[in-house]
């Protein structure tokens, strides 16, 4: 080490603590950290400048070298097996550090490292501990990076260790390696996969072709044991280099390095080359969670990229002074170069382009011309993610939509983020879910096209304020692939770099005649800077078309001969969501639909571009007789929504809804006027459902330090819910709870609970948890679950208390069903139903696929036995979708098991085709409502065309039967063989219409993503 400034404050008697009892011989917290004055006092500082804060040291290298370190000596007991030393961030990979040990340096990365104690380091019964920083040659200081705690230990904590299994020294070709992670606690993991590199470089490892999944064991522990055979990469260690490993757990990585040495051969095949070759690094001395995205990125591109060489054209200007430097950001998202830097941390490389303050939480449209038509695979866009700061977190929305000749163009593709409460939705195809740990790192988000196109329109829409990109490629196709270019089958869009656009979603402006329905135009913003101005938002319809709400200027005029009315209104946007307002729109049955409506806005004084769309008048069907037994709610609606609804419950009531929800943890205001309001949806006879969130509401306003949060063992603070607190605040969210229904008297209760995902996961390391854990004498996995129950008997002894005399609710939770039980690890649906819910709650937000609702409503049904299923459906969350398609999906639900239908939310109705297609679907079974409920599955019941669905309920001589063609098959023909000895009424419910039929074969033809859904009365 060169000579530098030796840091010597005072020495911190205790910095490092002695628990001879545990596993953890010695510990050192540097969030307590004082430099010492010799390294048997404590730790020496040397070219290194130290900041403390209340999670560790942030370290920087500050010497005339490159190379910083700090080191200790302790006394060594013969226990003493492994040091293990945990990392934050860093400022730049080179800025990271090292374990000196035994004369080699093992790098130390993000995360938990586990390294077995060499006896080189060990001298007249002291251990000398020395962790290296390296700084960049020239910059003085160098960039930072964190440092949180080291502990030597006999036992790894949360620590994975590699070891050969004959004790040997040198791993060949026909030994044994063992892989085993040691939990500090039970965690609810029953498998990890491990991930190997080779150091220094960072590239792909593997003794076999097999991958590396540790198995948890019955003592708690992981462990898989790997052969190494001929398949293993030929790798000498020593010099420097070595294989270590890392896997995924709780939202940290837990890395190692072998205890031993490699020598595996090279292996020369029959065509003299080498089979076993060592593959080139992705991105060499890149961290190793980096350099798997890397080469997700070089497999999702290989091939021809049209997009290299051309340049986007923005809708909203770059704007982030760091990636903008050299004005070069229409070309570097094609430039085929990635960022640089090592830890992906992007925002700081002129390489990478970046919106950070000019609006891209509402969307931003980058536009690309690739010179003629070609055939586009896929295209995948780099983006970051992680959440290192708050803002940079991955984007909320992706889409891709391609046009031949720049005019009209098409949505090929799209992905929504889901929330971690969702994530066994994601496919990454039509949804999506990343870790955000607060970790950089840049994701290939690939989108399907498989179209032919000129022009490539790549939308992207900010979860913050801040998008940052380094790379988007074009993948070229070939066009004999399956379905090519059944995009444009689609609707034509208009994809916009500049202005306002405003349009219906549908391309049509649909309007109700027989009640009030909404519609919530999809408004596109691409201005740089939006004025403060008030922007107008015009709506010119045929004569006979006025607007019912919300209160806007008329004025008669004459448009291409027709006569026309000009309704002026403020434009204003539903919250944060990318749509207008809802705007209620009524008609005369002699409008002139024949005549297109034409909608815009004016602000700055502008010349707008008009959208012209059609004119549709629809009848939206009654349900009648009205339902009695099944629950239909749309239970994301709150009060004053439903009051600022024209006419609302003739509407209501109209479509077949027959519960009013409320949000009573709201009416601290206005609980008389709300109480009153509720008791008029009561006269109307509607039920009355109560949306709760409990728990959500008991965190709200709490700071790190409060006793509701996890009580981490390393002492850093959490802002995650601990699942073993039931303390003061625990007794008020329950009194709470029971005020609410008091005040309510509900007949349906449902609890939203989407708050311990955060809390579970680091349980392990919450004293509060471990120890409750302990007492129990039970698994990590099964004291959470008996967490999860007793929350729940207390939310219903809650309800009790508050609904006192009358009659007890019925009461569910959201998403918590059998075909899934375990709700973020704590809310066993085995455990608390039918004791503490009434019903399960399957959660379909699945953008259309009706098929998964047939699937997962079966299996539920299969497990419980009986009606008893309440499940959420959307119009739109998580992707939107044909309305068509919620006909499909209600009548799925609920011939196969579903005792009602739930909606979150309201905002996802933005076009009366919704409300058509919901009422339809209730229309058709609202006069076999007994019949559906009182009958009996018949899932034997199967056609002669295996690829269709069928689903059929059967009581005495009638029967309903429900067939779908969702796999989409050209030969829609199919024959039952009817459970009669023969008919006498088949009835094509969905137009109300007889089927002539003999005997008891049945035939019907269903064509391509359609349904036949019938009424059957047999002898």
């Amino acid at each position: 080490m060169r000579k530098g400034l030796i840091v010597s404050l005072f020495f911190l008697m205790g910095f490092f603590s002695a628990f001879g009892a545990e596993n953890i011989l010695r510990e050192s917290d540097f969030s307590k950290f004082k430099a010492a004055d010799s390294p048997e006092k404590g730790w020496v500082v040397k070219d290194l400048s130290v900041e403390v804060s209340a999670s560790g040291i942030r370290l920087r290298e500050v010497g005339e070298g490159s190379e910083g370190a700090m080191t200790c000596k302790i006394k060594h007991t013969p226990s003493a097996k492994f040091i293990q030393v945990k990392a934050g961030i860093a400022e730049q990979a080179e800025n990271t550090f090292y374990l000196s040990s035994g004369g080699e340096k093992y790098k130390i990365f993000t995360g938990l490292n586990t390294f077995p104690i060499n006896s080189k380091d060990i001298n007249q019964g002291l251990l000398t501990i020395t962790i290296i920083q390296d700084g960049i040659p020239g910059k003085n200081p160098s960039g930072w990076a964190d440092l949180e705690l080291l502990r030597v230990v006999e036992k790894p904590l949360d620590g994975l260790v590699i070891t050969l299994e004959n004790n040997g020294n040198t791993a060949k070709i026909g030994d044994s390696v063992l892989f085993k992670y040691y939990p500090a606690g039970s965690i609810i993991e029953k498998s990890l996969d491990a991930d190997c590199f080779v150091f220094p470089e960072i590239s792909d490892y593997r003794f076999n072709e097999k991958p590396v999944i540790l198995k948890k064991e019955s003592d708690g522990t992981f462990s898989c044991t790997v052969k190494v055979d001929e398949n293993a990469y030929a790798f000498k260690s020593g010099n420097g280099k070595n294989v270590f490993a890392n896997v995924y757990v709780a939202g940290m990585r837990s890395y190692a390095f072998t205890s031993f040495n490699i020598d595996v051969k090279e292996i020369i095949g029959a065509d003299k080359k080498v089979k076993n070759a060592l593959p080139p690094p992705v991105f060499k001395g890149a961290n190793p969670d980096i350099v798997k995205y890397r080469k997700m990125w070089k497999q999702y591109t290989e091939g021809n990229n049209l997009a290299i060489g051309k340049t986007f054209l923005f809708s909203k200007k770059t704007d982030y002074h760091l990636t903008r430097k050299g004005d070069s950001d229409t070309a570097d998202l094609t430039d085929g170069k990635l960022s640089s830097r090592k830890c992906d941390t992007i925002w700081f490389d002129s390489a990478a382009v970046g919106w950070y303050m000019s609006g891209a939480e509402n969307g931003v449209n980058c536009l690309l011309d690739l010179g003629e038509v070609k055939p586009v695979r896929d295209v995948v866009i780099r983006a970051l993610t992680g959440k290192a700061q708050t803002n940079l977190a991955a984007p909320q929305e992706l889409k891709v939509f391609v046009s031949r000749d720049g005019k009209d163009f098409y949505e090929a593709a799209g992905m929504i983020k889901l929330m971690e409460a969702e994530k066994d939705l994601s496919d990454f195809k039509k949804h999506f879910f990343v870790e955000e740990i607060g970790k950089a790192y840049v994701y290939p988000y690939k989108l399907q096209i498989n179209a032919d196109a000129r022009y490539i329109g790549v939308y992207i829409k900010g979860a913050t304020g801040a998008v940052f990109a380094d790379e988007i490629a074009v993948m070229e196709g070939v066009n004999t692939a399956s379905g090519f270019n059944e995009v444009y089958k689609g609707q034509k869009e208009k994809f916009v770099t500049n202005g306002i656009l405003v349009e219906p979603r549908l391309k049509e402006l649909v309007i109700s005649t027989n009640i009030n329905t909404p519609n919530a135009f999809q408004l596109t913003d691409m201005r740089d800077s939006p004025s403060k101005k008030e922007v107008k938002l015009v709506v010119e319809v045929p004569e006979g078309i006025n607007i019912i709400s919300p209160e806007a200027s008329p004025k008669a005029v004459e448009i291409n001969g027709g006569k026309y009315t000009r309704w002026e209104m403020p434009l204003k946007r539903q919250g944060k969501q990318p749509q207008t307002k809802m705007i209620f729109f009524g008609a005369e049955k002699s409008v002139n639909v024949k005549l297109p409506a034409f909608i815009y806005t004016e602000y700055d004084g502008l010349l707008p571009e008009k959208l012209q769309v059609p004119v549709k008048l629809v009848e939206i069907p009654e349900v009648k007789p009205r339902l009695k037994r099944l629950m239909v709610c749309l239970q994301w609606m709150g009060e004053d929504t439903q009051k600022s609804y024209p006419d609302f419950f003739k509407a209501y009531k109209t479509m077949g809804f027959n519960a009013v929800p409320c949000f009573p943890r709201y009416w601290i205001k206005n609980k008389d006027e709300s109480i009153k309001y509720i008791e008029s949806a009561r006269k109307e006879g509607f039920a009355i459902s109560m949306n709760e969130s409990p728990f959500h509401v008991m965190e709200k306003g709490h700071k790190e330090d409060s006793e509701i949060f996890s009580q981490l063992k390393n002492g850093k603070l959490s802002k995650n819910l601990c699942p073993s607190y039931f303390g003061d605040y625990y007794v008020k969210e329950m009194n709470r709870v029971a005020e609410c229904v008091k005040n309510s008297k509900p007949d349906y209760v449902f609890w939203d609970i989407e708050c311990w995902y955060g809390g579970t996961r680091e349980a392990s390391v919450c004293t509060r948890c471990l120890e409750g854990q302990k007492a129990s004498g039970k698994s990590m996995e099964e004291y959470l679950k008996d967490c999860g129950t007793r929350k729940m008997k207390d939310l219903k002894d809650a309800v009790k208390r508050g609904i006192s005399d009358g009659k007890m609710p019925i009461i569910h939770c959201y998403d918590t069903h059998p075909t899934a039980p375990n709700y973020n690890g704590i809310l066993d649906f085995n455990r608390f139903y039918p004791a503490y819910v009434d019903v399960s709650a399957n959660s379909f937000y699945v953008a259309g696929n009706t098929l998964k609702v047939h699937d997962e409503m079966r299996e539920n049904y299969n497990i419980i036995k009986a009606n008893k299923c309440l499940p959420w459906l959307s119009a739109g969350t998580y992707g939107e979708y044909p309305p068509y398609k919620l006909e499909q999906m209600i009548l799925e639900a609920l011939m196969n098991g579903a005792c009602g239908i739930l909606y979150y939310c309201y905002t996802d109705f933005d076009t009366p085709m919704d409300f058509y297609y919901h009422s339809k679907a209730l229309a058709e079974i609202a006069p076999y409502e007994d019949l559906l409920l009182d009958g009996e599955k018949r899932f034997d019941l199967i056609g002669s065309n295996k690829n269709f669905t069928y689903s059929a309920t059967k009581k005495g001589n009638e029967m309903l039967l429900l067939i779908g063609n969702y796999k989409r098959d050209p030969n829609g023909e199919t024959e039952i063989n009817l459970p009669f000895r023969s008919i006498s009424e088949i009835r094509d419910l969905r137009n109300n219409k007889k089927i002539m039929n003999s005997g008891n074969i049945f035939k019907a033809n269903i064509p391509k993503d359609e349904i036949g859904f019938y009424y059957i009365k047999g002898i």
